[in-house]
């Protein structure tokens, strides 16, 4: 796959961190960025959990993950991760 100079930057910066010892890392952008695709090819070679706000978010990252070769793939949504649960008043 061709990258863009801002997807190869992308590619540096979550390389970087995952050789850190930081434990989060935030990655945003407008739609059809690539930010699934740049983040499933870093991590389809890492040993990673995947979390996004929505569904459809961790389903896609999911796809892309496996169209990378990584088939055990580990996307939740963050209240997932966080254990969070729905308070109703």
């Amino acid at each position: 796959m061709l990258w863009n100079q801002e997807q190869v930057q992308v590619i540096k910066d979550i390389n970087s961190f995952l050789e850190s010892d930081k434990s989060c890392f935030l990655l945003l952008g407008k739609a059809g960025t690539g930010k699934t695709a740049v983040t499933s090819y870093v991590l389809s070679k890492k040993n990673a959990i995947f979390s996004a706000f929505t569904n459809k978010a961790t389903r896609n990252m999911e796809k892309a993950l496996v169209n990378n070769g990584n088939i055990d793939a580990e996307c939740v949504t963050i209240h997932m991760l966080l254990a969070l649960e729905p308070v109703y008043t």
